[in-house]
């Protein structure tokens, strides 16, 4: 990373993260890991940005897309996690055909997560089931951020096509 973006970045820190997170409806956490996750890509770029002439805009930019990256990401996940078909209440009675459905469904996604690699069951459980952040997830793993997101990637997929195939 040039000298030029990181003092522009330290610099514009607060003002970054602050836009991030009016950006994200008041998610500061969210905020502040879209710019983590930005110093990280920057940081460990093999080939840092060529001459920067306006490192104040560039950083700006670099924001806006990850930002879009990551609201990408949050639709893709939704239509994943639909929740439709699925009761409102505990209270709701399940009847047999509900029950039969959601043990085929189960035993799908155990069958999808039995096929992927160990790297990206590790990437999916810590992520999904541990709640751990992006960056946590490649740090733990010894991986990059954009790795994680690759596998996180493959899994989502994964799993999205194998609870289709149950639909057809």
């Amino acid at each position: 990373m040039t000298d030029a973006l990181l003092r522009t970045l330290l610099n514009d820190y607060q003002a970054l993260a602050g836009a991030m997170e009016r950006r994200n409806a008041g998610e500061r956490d969210a905020a502040i890991e879209l710019l983590h996750d930005m110093f990280v890509k920057l940081a460990s770029a093999e080939r840092p940005p060529a001459r920067v002439e306006n490192p104040g805009g560039f950083l700006w930019k670099m924001l806006r897309n990850f930002a879009a990256d990551g609201h990408r990401r949050r639709a893709v996940e939704a239509r994943l996690f639909d929740r439709d078909g699925l009761p409102e209440t505990a209270a709701d009675p399940a009847d047999p055909e509900r029950i039969l459905s959601a043990r085929q469904r189960l035993a799908a996604v155990q069958q999808a997560f039995d096929e992927m690699s160990p790297r990206v069951r590790q990437v999916f459980w810590l992520r999904r089931i541990e709640g751990c952040s992006q960056a946590d997830t490649a740090a733990r793993l010894g991986i990059s951020p954009s790795a994680t997101e690759k596998a996180m990637t493959r899994a989502m997929l994964h799993l999205m096509n194998r609870l289709a195939d149950l639909e057809r």
